[in-house]
């Protein structure tokens, strides 16, 4: 209402940028460029947990999370690795590793129980079913896909697709009829 700071989570890692509410269970998710995954108490502003999501040896930087809150998972992109994620919220255990380009943005779809990926350097959009983590289809873009929005009753996917930096050509959004597939 007043459109002041009410407070700062502080200590949430490197480059905290992926972040997913689940506000009836008062919960905030967050990613890092650590490889964590990040539980903060949206009633306390408290971090509840922090897990290293894969100690595997690489570099991963999962840039953005999206929540599948009847399920208890989330999807996490690795910007830095060819895989997308589905880790287990309550625990921070992987559940699957979906071989992937290395992706930018996800969104979970609960109507149809896809998740969507865009895969910024390789100029495409993935589908995923939610049951099997297969990539069922496969989207091209002329250039880099960027964020993702779902229509009110999940049936049309919109992608804003940024131009190289060198192009004068302007960003557009490229509309996804789910139905059709």
């Amino acid at each position: 209402a007043t459109l002041k700071l009410k407070g700062t989570i502080a200590n949430t890692g490197t480059y905290s940028t992926g972040l997913a509410l689940d506000a009836r269970a008062k919960r905030l998710y967050t990613t890092n460029a650590d490889g964590e995954l990040v539980t903060i108490d949206t009633a306390t502003n408290t971090i509840l947990s922090r897990k290293k999501v894969q100690d595997d040896g690489k570099e991963h930087f999962y840039l953005n999370l999206s929540l599948d809150t009847a399920g208890q998972r989330a999807f996490l992109t690795d910007s830095k690795q060819p895989e997308v994620l589905v880790v287990d919220i309550r625990d921070g255990k992987v559940l699957e590793k979906i071989a992937a380009p290395e992706s930018l943005a996800v969104l979970f779809n609960p109507t149809r129980n896809e998740a969507y990926v865009t895969h910024r350097k390789a100029g495409e959009v993935s589908v995923i079913d939610g049951k099997t983590y297969k990539v069922v289809k496969t989207f091209k873009t002329p250039t880099h896909p960027n964020s993702l929005t779902l229509s009110a009753d999940g049936k049309t996917l919109y992608v804003s697709v940024k131009q190289d930096e060198k192009s004068d050509r302007a960003d557009y959004v490229v509309k996804i009829d789910l139905t059709k597939f």
